[in-house]
């Protein structure tokens, strides 16, 4: 069995999981004549990131945000060359305990309000993006304190607030990964881990 020929398998299966939390999306959190652009898988893993001249390694929300109802998760800790001086941003990628990233010049920018919600380690949270909104949105069983709905929003903002969705390579393996990157209009970005991203971009922008 040729490498293609393994993959298969695993890669039918995320997009199997795709469609389904697309119908989830669409059943349970679109409002009428709302359209649907993006969503990604959730993803386990800390989230990183500067703000300002600070590295943030791993980032503490600084703002309260909903609890997973198993509390912090135990995922791998980050490699001990990250913590080092000599770690650059560009690097956050090439650790694999970490999943998010953000740039931002200060903590009530948008990228780190978006960042707070996946600290927690279990990769619960994800952010969807339509033509009117884009949000935080936990599935509410995964919440210590569940809302009375399939879905729940934790977060959102007009959006407006995005100014662009891109797909760039991250990092210093070769070939280097592709990143979800969301920069919104207030000069910050946030920055996904998603194995399916070419996907998920070409998706929004087509639609």
């Amino acid at each position: 069995m040729g490498l293609l020929d393994s993959l298969a398998p695993d890669l039918l299966l995320r997009k199997k999981r795709d469609s389904e939390m697309e119908e989830d999306l669409r059943k349970h959190w679109l409002r009428p004549g709302e359209r649907l652009l993006l969503w990604h898988a959730p993803v386990p893993g800390y989230t990183g990131g500067r703000l300002g001249d600070e590295l943030r390694l791993p980032h503490v929300p600084l703002r309260p945000v909903p609890e997973h109802r198993f509390g912090k998760s135990e995922w791998a800790k980050p490699h001990e060359l990250t913590t080092s001086p000599a770690f650059n941003e560009v690097d956050w990628v090439d650790d694999q305990a970490f999943s998010y990233w953000f740039e931002a010049r200060q903590g009530e920018q948008d990228a780190v309000r978006f960042a707070d919600h996946f600290t927690d380690g279990w990769g619960a949270a994800k952010v969807v993006l339509s033509d009117q909104r884009i949000a935080v949105v936990y599935h509410s069983a995964q919440l210590r304190e569940p809302a009375p709905s399939f879905l729940t929003t934790a977060f959102e903002l007009p959006a407006g607030h995005l100014a662009n969705v891109a797909m760039p390579f991250v990092g210093r393996s070769v070939p280097p990964p592709r990143v979800i990157r969301l920069g919104f209009a207030d000069g910050s970005a946030l920055f996904i881990r998603d194995d399916l991203t070419r996907l998920r971009v070409e998706r929004a922008h087509a639609r």
